[in-house]
């Protein structure tokens, strides 16, 4: 896959059902490796008066969160993000989720994602970014890493369940932007 002919939006748009199965696709695989199962099934099979639809209404609430949309050289959604306003100033990439087979690629695609969300906000003047890395996808670490975020003591849950590494960043404009 050339990273090229991907596209990135940050939008609010109503996803057509499409879109939303292909979605939910991508985060049923993020989800299946964060917490070893299927967590959509899991709820659905638990709130039988629910339906996949109403569970996608409730992952994609735009009023909480705001979508990063990833789209493939033929105009595909493959893959997205929700992003969270903790301040006007703050955000959080919640998760970043892309249906694609290829590990190193997806990994690549991530880190492309998280530098647009990043140019994205900057330019809108939010001062600090926190991002979610699974667990059990460490080598996301080192792309973060070279994106200049860090993990901060204070950003840990001493509760110790948690599923995600938490790693914040200082936005600020480089000299040649």
């Amino acid at each position: 896959m050339e990273l090229n002919n991907i596209k990135l939006s940050i939008s609010n748009k109503k996803l057509t059902d499409n879109e939303k199965n292909s979605l939910l696709e991508a985060y049923k695989i993020l989800f299946n490796k964060m917490y070893g199962y299927d967590i959509i099934n899991e709820y659905l099979k638990k709130s039988s008066s629910n339906t996949q639809a109403n569970y996608s209404i409730n992952l994609f609430d735009l009023k909480k969160n705001e979508l990063l949309l990833i789209y493939d050289k033929d105009n595909n959604l493959i893959g997205g993000g929700r992003i969270k306003e903790i301040d006007k100033k703050t955000i959080k990439v919640l998760d970043i989720a892309i249906n694609i087979d290829n590990e190193y690629e997806k990994r690549n695609l991530w880190k492309m994602a998280i530098s647009y969300i990043e140019k994205h906000y900057l330019n809108l003047n939010y001062k600090k970014m926190y991002i979610e890395i699974p667990l059990n996808e460490p080598c996301l670490l080192t792309r973060a890493d070279d994106l200049g975020f860090k993990e901060s003591p204070d950003d840990i849950s001493i509760l110790g369940n948690n599923k995600t590494y938490i790693l914040n960043k200082i936005l600020e404009s480089k000299k040649d932007e």
